[in-house]
């Protein structure tokens, strides 16, 4: 579940930052250009972590035992 909430927020800050680029008075009032860098700072901790949850769980689950 936590995969698809991160393809949504990525999609939404790259929809977020076409219409800044397309349309950039009207845009700057809705979406500031900090709002979008505040939310692509927490997708990209949340990317990280997901994909570390993920490589520790798939090397938990090969079991390290020799």
């Amino acid at each position: 579940m936590f995969k698809r909430i991160l393809i949504a927020g990525w999609i939404s800050l790259f929809a977020g930052t076409a219409l800044l680029f397309l349309f950039p008075k009207t845009t700057v009032r809705v979406l500031s250009p900090t709002i979008l860098l505040i939310f692509s700072v927490v997708l990209i901790l949340g990317s990280v972590t997901y994909g570390f949850v993920v490589t520790y769980r798939r090397l938990a689950n090969r079991g390290g035992s020799d």
